[in-house]
């Protein structure tokens, strides 16, 4: 008597769901790949616009700096004798004694 084994028959089928897990998993990596690739586009455009926009606000601030220290050089000068010297001679027409005052005529 002669007893056949199904070890080849079940080895051929386990062979095509090694073949089916092996394209499926192929397509999984196939797909993550493109999901990854278009994430990373994402990235480097958001990186590319924060880039731009830390760029702007460094531009802003340098010009604040610049802005702040003239107001505080006008702050100073307004606070000085000299400012008020200016404004009495300029808006009053007053002159120090010993001092003429020289106005074209218009």
């Amino acid at each position: 008597m002669v007893v056949r084994r199904r070890k080849f028959s079940v080895s051929r089928s386990f062979t095509s769901f090694q073949k089916f897990t092996l394209v499926g998993i192929v397509i999984v990596f196939i797909v993550f790949s493109i999901f990854l690739n278009f994430y990373q586009n994402q990235l480097q455009k958001q990186t590319l616009a924060y880039q731009q926009k830390q760029e702007d606000l460094s531009r802003q601030l340098n010009e604040q700096k610049k802005r702040a220290e003239e107001i505080q050089q006008k702050k100073l000068y307004i606070q000085s004798k000299q400012y008020i010297e200016d404004q009495a001679k300029e808006k009053l027409g007053l002159v120090k004694p010993g001092e003429f005052l020289l106005k074209p005529k218009e």
